[in-house]
């Protein structure tokens, strides 16, 4: 019986019948590893970076179908669950030319790397119909990304205990000012023993009031970082509020109105009191006078339309910290969020708390806003 084109061409695509050697060629050549599938979405290919990353022969794969290669690569791999929807779903779609990650695990001799992958379908030539995978090494990439996120994270925790600096300063002085309080009804208890409960009963609020300030300062210092849990972000302003009227000057007005319960977020709770530290600290700077510092915190709706904020379509907390001082212009605005930009004597400042807070907010998967007038 004679054969059409049609057939012929699916001939090529059967696992074991040879790529013509332009194509072998080609594939081999290629600075990433190669899967072919063939139009029977059995393995028709592998090429020779690829028996490198996975560490298994040409001979173990080819002619293999999806099931049972998976059972090979998933048993190599960190979040095989992960990975193995991942790499379903991009075979089933491959007209989408999806990209994707997995890690391989330094299993039986392996090594460790991880790898980039990408899905296509093959639309035309010899090998029409079949489906591509290109597996590239980001090991570099990874290693990069890593060390940025280490140097955050130092970043962050140096600017905390710079914070935490300016809050033992103000809880400092007003611990002093307690233990003035103490000393007085204390020399009051020698001139009037028989007053003695009345006396000891001031003292003993008075040390109260100290332990409660010492305990704040070393809650916010001694807490671990990126720990997100589900929490009510509306009582982790509250406390970083009891805080802040340690340090900020009495001449400045801390205006809070707790709202009703809002919905719960997976936060970093010590990152969001950081960040609500380093906006008040900075906006109370900004007041050289007598002033005021309003902080409001309610639900709302992102459209995904907003070009300054960049974020996707949801429910959000909005969080505002608006303040009397002198306001900025736009050169100031344009530079606010890099590091060590400051418009402050240095004893004041390294120029790192609002950088701070654009990490924070990154970290979240959140976005800022800013809105200032000179003058």
């Amino acid at each position: 019986m004679e054969r059409n084109s049609k057939d012929l061409l699916a001939d090529v695509m059967l696992p074991g019948m040879p790529l013509s050697p332009e194509i072998t060629y080609l594939l081999e050549s290629l600075p990433t590893g190669i899967l072919i599938w063939s139009v029977k979405r059995e393995v028709l290919y592998v090429n020779e970076l690829w028996e490198q990353y996975f560490e298994f022969s040409s001979d173990d794969v080819v002619g293999l179908n999806e099931k049972e290669l998976n059972k090979l690569i998933l048993s190599i791999v960190a979040e095989p669950d992960y990975v193995r929807v991942v790499l379903t779903d991009f075979r089933s779609k491959p007209e989408k030319k999806q990209h994707g990650s997995c890690h391989i695990l330094p299993i039986d001799s392996r090594t460790d790397a991880y790898l980039e992958f990408s899905i296509e379908l093959v639309e035309q030539g010899q090998l029409k119909g079949c489906i591509l995978e290109h597996y590239q090494n980001i090991d570099n990439r990874m290693r990069l990304m890593q060390e940025n996120h280490d140097f955050q994270k130092r970043l962050i925790q140096s600017q905390k205990m710079e914070v935490v600096g300016i809050l033992a300063a103000g809880a400092f002085h007003d611990m002093n000012n307690i233990l003035s309080i103490v000393s007085g009804y204390t020399q009051m208890l020698h001139v009037n023993p028989s007053a003695g409960d009345k006396y000891l009963s001031k003292i003993d609020s008075s040390c109260q009031l100290m332990i409660q300030i010492i305990q704040q300062v070393m809650n916010f210092a001694t807490a671990r970082q990126t720990q997100f849990e589900l929490r009510e972000v509306e009582d982790i302003i509250d406390n970083s509020i009891e805080l802040l009227g340690h340090c900020i000057p009495k001449r400045i007005i801390l205006h809070w109105e707790k709202p009703a319960p809002l919905t719960a977020m997976y936060v970093d709770p010590t990152q969001i009191f950081q960040l609500i530290l380093n906006l008040c600290l900075n906006a109370a700077q900004a007041i050289p006078d007598k002033g005021g510092i309003d902080i409001n915190l309610v639900e709302t709706e992102i459209m995904g339309t907003e070009q300054e904020l960049q974020l996707e379509k949801g429910s959000y907390l909005q969080l505002d910290v608006c303040d009397t001082g002198c306001g900025m212009g736009e050169q100031t605005s344009a530079n606010l969020f890099k590091p060590f930009f400051t418009k402050k004597l240095k004893e004041n400042g390294k120029g790192l708390g609002l950088f701070v807070v654009n990490q924070i907010i990154e970290n979240h998967d959140a976005a800022v806003y800013v809105s200032s007038e000179k003058g």
